[in-house]
């Protein structure tokens, strides 16, 4: 039974040594134990930092079941992010990898600052990553001024100098319902309502309603943003009106003052 046992094992082995897709299998997995090297190779390069032997074999091993598990871009975030995006996901959890082999491209971010991004990665979505690849630190922003479905959108839908725009803007901004009032008028008009505000007025003396109502008067007509304003924020339509009653009323002033004082002025002489 002995000698029985051993011959199968022998012709099992001869038959998977010459099996054509033994033969191919073994490369392909020697192929990628040096992907996972190399990786570990780049991330160790971005840190500045070398594994002691023990510490790499550990790495690698998680590096190899990440990689299984998730997709060859989990070597693409392990590249970008460095030793510190093993040491997140190790202390955090799987969904590190989740999200870093997502956006590749946010993994240092990810990496170097967990606590601010992964809670509002892990309520929120990719997005926030997203927008930081391209405007780092502006996605806590974005939350701030217009609240998390916000991030969804413009993450999609925005170029990446209109995000920081909008950012901008609204930290200048007089009250939460002129942000509001911000981003509804950006969704509808997109890059060319932006083009249209003061900017240099606005980073100068802040955002207030009635900038934006004038905007869009000249743009699309002053009739639509009054009666959402009316309806949404009464207490800023109010101040809307008394602020353009004002700037309308001041050109006819100024010309009634001034001919006045010119009938003063031809009045005394003669």
């Amino acid at each position: 039974m002995n000698t029985l046992s051993k011959s199968l094992g022998f012709l099992c082995l001869v038959w998977a040594l010459s099996n054509p897709l033994t033969a191919q299998v073994a490369p392909a997995a020697k192929a990628a134990a040096t992907a996972i090297d190399h990786a570990l190779n780049a991330a160790a390069k971005v840190s500045g930092r070398t594994l002691p032997q023990e510490a790499r074999i550990l790495a690698l091993r998680e590096l190899d079941k990440a990689a299984l598990k998730h997709g060859h871009q989990v070597l693409d975030a392990a590249r970008a992010g460095g030793l510190e995006l093993l040491e997140v996901a190790a202390k955090h959890g799987d969904d590190v990898w989740t999200f870093s082999a997502k956006v590749p491209e946010a993994a240092r971010l990810l990496a170097t600052r967990p606590h601010e991004l992964l809670p509002l990665t892990r309520r929120i979505g990719t997005e926030v990553l997203e927008i930081e690849a391209k405007n780092p630190g502006l996605a806590k922003k974005v939350v701030e001024h217009f609240g998390d479905d916000a991030v969804k959108h413009l993450a999609k839908n925005a170029p990446p100098e209109d995000i920081a725009k909008l950012a901008g803007f609204a930290a200048k901004a007089d009250n939460p319902a002129t942000k509001k009032l911000l981003l509804q008028n950006y969704l509808e008009g997109g890059t060319r309502f932006l083009a249209k505000l003061p900017a240099k007025h606005i980073l100068a003396t802040g955002l207030a309603a009635s900038m934006i109502i004038g905007t869009h008067q000249i743009s699309d007509g002053i009739q639509e943003g009054l009666i959402t304003t009316a309806k949404e924020s009464p207490e800023v339509f109010a101040s809307t009106v008394d602020r353009l009653l004002f700037w309308l009323a001041l050109p006819f002033l100024i010309y009634f003052g001034g001919w006045a004082i010119m009938k003063l002025i031809k009045t005394a002489r003669s």
